[in-house]
């Protein structure tokens, strides 16, 4: 899978991670790229926890919901992953 909000910035971020370390996604799934004009961050269904690989999910959805930066109820991708701790 082509990373597409991930944009190859996955072995940094965990590189860059402090054991017991958080990152927090919260993007657009490609079905509102479908229906609406958007900008930012565009990711494939089931990306994150993929792209992410070194980290613990802790959470992961992809609902029908209003996104924290829009107008209108769509499909936002969240992801909180953790970097293990040795």
């Amino acid at each position: 899978m082509a990373p597409k909000c991930t944009g190859g910035v996955v072995e940094k971020v965990e590189k860059g991670l402090k054991p017991g370390g958080i990152v927090v996604i919260e993007a657009f799934h490609e079905d509102a790229a479908r229906k609406f004009r958007i900008g930012g961050s565009i990711c494939a269904p089931g990306e994150p926890p993929h792209a992410f690989q070194g980290l613990r999910t802790i959470h992961h959805e992809e609902p029908i919901a209003m996104p924290d930066f829009g107008a209108q109820p769509m499909r936002p991708v969240r992801y909180a992953g953790e970097k293990p701790r040795p």
